[in-house]
């Protein structure tokens, strides 16, 4: 049976009930696919066991700043056994070492996004996460190449 309740406290255990997890990159300025795969590098010897990694999307740049450059975008299908807030720490953390600074504006060119959009069927509504990702089922960026790796189960979850 799946849960769709909201997580009072997840940061304060660790528990696998949040597998699988989605997660989404993306990415505009020089050496995206490089960067990305040291993100996966860094997120396998931490923990995150990836399954299924999404062909990349090219894709024009939406609400960025005059003369963006194109986006590449995949969906990486994995397993995380850690919290959730653990799982966001480390993706922030894997941005700031490929050059994304911590304090970053909105809609702008970037190294690498690394956006957590599910964590099983689980429904999280935290001040720092909020799972599904709120914008995800409405963006195609993230939607077409997660019908590459999702089951369909959790593809219908996503799009609903």
């Amino acid at each position: 049976m799946h849960s769709s309740s909201t997580a009072e406290a997840p940061e304060q255990k660790s528990t696998g009930s949040f597998n699988p997890v989605l997660l989404s990159f993306g990415g505009n300025l020089d050496g995206t696919m490089e960067r990305f795969e040291r993100a996966l590098r860094r997120l396998s010897v931490s923990g995150f066991k990836v399954l299924n990694v999404s062909e990349p999307l090219v894709n024009p740049a939406v609400g960025c700043e005059p003369g963006a450059g194109d986006f590449t975008n995949i969906s990486v299908l994995g397993e995380w056994n850690g919290t959730p807030l653990e799982l966001l720490d480390l993706t922030q953390s894997i941005e700031i070492e490929e050059g994304r600074p911590a304090d970053h504006p909105h809609w702008v060119s970037r190294t690498i996004d690394i956006d957590i959009i599910l964590m099983g069927f689980q429904r999280l509504d935290l001040p720092r996460l909020k799972v599904p990702h709120p914008l995800a089922s409405s963006r195609d960026f993230v939607l077409t190449p997660s019908r590459q790796v999702l089951p369909p189960d959790l593809m219908a979850f996503l799009e609903a």
